[in-house]
């Protein structure tokens, strides 16, 4: 595909402002992540900032989705090092990438983790979320990984995409107890223990 340049240059901006979009949240919350508090940061007029995001549910969702693609790099990234390894091993693999993720990078799994976990509808539209392509996507690469160890006999047969459910969001939601680190940092473990988590879960579902 021919991009003209004015789309590169559109594009450009667009990533620009949601860096920019990802700093504001890690200084003040989702919340404070409006259209007049971004342009502030941006130096810009609400309007000019219209230009690229018509409303706070659009700006979200595209922030949603720019940090879910990083992660699906990631995946492809550990996937491509475990080429040789068992299905079930690569499940693994990607769930330890997550945890890890989850710590090196706090805002982006913030940022994602409060959109599925957070009882209010933060993209109140359906077609204003533009992310749940890529979020599905993603799901649909670890869907295929967990029918191929059931192929490869290392998991009793079941449903992958409801396995996959279980396994991707059971591991990452041990992940919202890291707050209780402060006060026993030994009992919520929250790293070990959204590992464990995973292999658990495939360890019950082993033939």
């Amino acid at each position: 595909m021919v991009y003209k340049k004015s789309e590169l240059r559109r594009e450009k901006k667009v990533a620009e402002i949601l860096d920019l979009a990802l700093e504001l949240v890690a200084e003040v919350g989702i919340d404070g992540l409006t259209v007049g508090a971004l342009a502030e940061k941006l130096d810009w007029t609400k309007g000019a900032l219209y230009r690229y995001f018509r409303s706070k549910d659009q700006l979200v969702a595209a922030l949603n989705g720019r940090v879910i693609e990083a992660w699906a790099e990631e995946v492809e990234e550990v996937l491509a090092e475990h080429a040789a390894s068992s299905a079930r091993d690569r499940i693994v693999a990607v769930l330890d990438r997550f945890v890890d993720l989850a710590h090196e990078r706090p805002t982006q799994f913030g940022m994602v983790s409060l959109t599925m976990a957070d009882p209010r509808n933060l993209v109140a539209h359906i077609e204003d979320a533009t992310h749940v392509p890529a979020m599905m996507e993603l799901l649909g690469r670890i869907v295929r990984l967990v029918a191929e160890a059931a192929a490869e006999g290392d998991l009793a047969p079941g449903d992958p995409f409801g396995r996959t459910l279980q396994v991707v969001f059971g591991t990452l939601g041990v992940l919202q107890l890291k707050k209780l680190t402060r006060f026993d940092a030994q009992a919520f473990d929250t790293r070990g223990l959204a590992k464990r988590t995973g292999r658990d879960l495939l360890h019950a579902w082993a033939r």
